[in-house]
């Protein structure tokens, strides 16, 4: 299948697609931001991603959010420009989710189903296209329809669309209760949160939180948290944090972590991944009951950042009974992953109007939109992500009805 890469600006909330422009120099398109989306630029920059080092190849579609859109979200938040560009793995999940490799958006017609599925730099989270009613638009995994205004903008093989939102993926979020709120396997540890309070807000939301699966979480434990007055409840809860926001590998290290219960610490310990872009192993010991390991990582909500384990955080509270200790889990969950009806049954898994999960094993360097560019200038689809859709995305088209613009290894030039 003859396929090229289109870079897509959003100035809008929904994408729209429109017969395109002359085609321009592919690095011209930095030129282009620098009028007209500058803080996006400075974003991909950020990714040493530059006029010098986008591949001539490169094929794709970028959707670009406007100045304003990309301000508002950064108040959202809750950071600084500054503090943003600080946290590159936080920038590089946030311009992959805007990037489609091996499609170029050339008409706002080409919508072939509604909705069209579309795989990003991100294999995490996907994207879904709709139109009707006279218009284009994209839903992201949070929900949000941003309605494609633009003719998208030929820079070579890329395309760019112009968009006056920031897409949302399941990989960051405004706040904590945002996040926790969003994915099934969080259910428990939202109600949680939500009855005893977050703990903190403002600026002194600069805090990691370990987050215990539902599926770990035992009736035995439930019984007990329930046994629990208020005042313990939240105790119990600020052992699950610690300050600053950490995210893996670059900043959680081994060692005694004092938590916001103060006075008790977690044990923490960090073993190094093999392979350049595996996963570390991270073991976090309470003070009562076994260690639980880190399955999921690295989701930012506002100034916090998440990390999933696969067990139940108590510490010793001489005034409480404290919860039974879960049993271990193996692997890594899946985030929003309906386990119910296989990997793409359709009301299954699109009906709830998911479409994304976490990958079973995936790279959590800073590398995603980077190698997918690399790899979409040399005609392929990188799926090393080993997502469901990454290692599946031929099953997801076919599933699908084949309306998928991108759910293939790789493609003729």
């Amino acid at each position: 299948m003859k396929t090229t890469v289109v870079l897509v600006l959003f100035a809008g909330a929904v994408l729209v697609l429109a017969a395109p422009a002359q085609a321009q120099a592919q690095n011209d398109v930095f030129a282009w931001m620098d009028t007209h989306a500058k803080a996006f630029k400075t974003l991909v920059n950020g990714l040493g991603i530059t006029r010098k080092t986008l591949p001539a190849n490169t094929k794709g579609t970028l959707l670009v959010p406007s100045d304003k859109a990309i301000a508002a979200f950064v108040k959202q938040m809750g950071l600084s420009s500054k503090e943003l560009l600080s946290q590159k793995q936080l920038v590089d999940i946030l311009v992959s989710y805007h990037f489609i490799p091996g499609y170029q958006a050339k008409s706002i017609e080409d919508v072939p189903g509604n909705p069209t599925l579309a795989v990003t730099a991100d294999f995490n989270y996907v994207l879904r296209f709709y139109k009707g009613s006279g218009r284009v638009w994209v839903k992201d995994v949070q929900g949000n329809d941003v309605t494609i205004r633009g003719k998208p903008i030929q820079f070579g093989k890329l395309s760019v669309v112009p968009i006056d939102k920031v897409l949302m993926s399941g990989g960051y979020f405004f706040n904590g209760l945002d996040a926790l709120k969003q994915y099934p396997q969080w259910s428990e540890a939202f109600a949680a949160a939500q009855q005893t309070g977050w703990p903190v807000s403002g600026a002194d939301a600069d805090i990691t939180m370990f987050v215990p699966s539902n599926s770990v979480i035992t009736p035995g434990a439930k019984a007990a948290w329930a046994s629990l007055s208020k005042a313990d409840r939240q105790q119990q809860l600020r052992y699950h944090f610690a300050r600053p926001a950490m995210s893996i590998p670059q900043q959680l290290k081994s060692g005694q972590l004092p938590t916001l219960l103060k006075g008790h610490d977690l044990k923490v310990e960090v073993t190094p991944a093999k392979a350049k872009d595996g996963v570390p192993t991270v073991k976090v010991t309470p003070e009562v009951g076994a260690p639980a390991s880190v399955v999921i990582f690295n989701i930012f909500a506002g100034r916090a950042i998440l990390q999933g384990v696969d067990g139940f955080l108590t510490a010793k509270l001489p005034s409480s009974t404290t919860t039974e200790a879960a049993p271990k889990a193996s692997g890594r969950r899946s985030l929003l992953f309906d386990r119910g009806g296989g990997f793409y049954g359709g009301d299954r898994y699109y009906g709830r109007d998911y479409g994304y999960n976490q990958a079973a094993v995936n790279s959590i360097a800073a590398t995603n939109t980077a190698a997918a560019i690399n790899a979409a200038a040399d005609g392929y689809v990188p799926t090393y992500a080993a997502t469901a859709y990454g290692s599946y995305q031929a099953q997801a088209a076919a599933n699908y009805g084949n309306s998928c613009y991108n759910c293939v290894n790789n493609w003729d030039n």
